[in-house]
């Protein structure tokens, strides 16, 4: 209030926070949908600081590693999840990632859990930068791919073992239609 001669003057700016508030409540239901996302997710998430540290794992990584999520925030990646003859390449590719040589990376590596178990992980990598073009944070998404690894090699056990038989073998789809023949079969008819 301002008092001019006999007068008081009320000065006031009024501003319509509609639109903001708007904003801001599709930007949190758009952060939970992310969320409920990443951690419902049957793939692993983890996000790490370029200096290697955990930020954030999602519930299914933490459920396959045995930790909480206490356990593991803020310590290192690398000396925590690695096993030791994996660390040398681990660091380099983290290392090549956080230069930014490579925005993106696949690669296959070894994870160890609490219990000692090592989980075999077909990891997708990216790096994610700030506001000004820096390193955040790099995104790990994976998937544990050490079961189907085993079934390929029991696959290709059976397929080496059918093929070298002496017994002829034959396999038909359920039309009738002949599918395979091993040599034996081939010599035999």
């Amino acid at each position: 209030t301002y008092k001019l001669k006999d007068r008081t003057l009320v000065c006031a700016i009024v501003r319509d926070l509609t639109e903001p508030q708007q904003t801001e409540q599709e930007l949190r239901k758009t952060l939970r949908f992310a969320n409920a996302l990443i951690q419902t997710s049957p793939a692993y998430f983890i996000t790490i600081t370029p200096a290697g540290k955990i930020t954030m794992l999602n519930d299914t990584f933490l459920q396959a590693l045995g930790y909480t999520a206490e356990a593991v925030i803020g310590q290192n990646y690398v000396t925590l999840l690695i096993p030791d003859s994996d660390r040398p390449m681990v660091t380099e590719n983290m290392k090549t990632l956080m230069s930014k040589r490579e925005p993106r990376m696949l690669s296959e590596m070894t994870v160890v859990a609490k219990d000692g178990r090592h989980l075999l992980i077909e990891c997708h990598c990216c790096i994610m930068p700030d506001a000004q073009g820096q390193v955040e944070y790099l995104l790990a998404v994976g998937i544990d791919i050490g079961e189907r690894r085993q079934t390929l090699q029991q696959l290709q056990m059976f397929k080496t073992i059918v093929e070298n038989s002496n017994e002829a073998i034959a396999i038909r789809g359920a039309d009738k239609s002949l599918i395979y023949i091993n040599l034996a079969h081939q010599k035999l008819f």
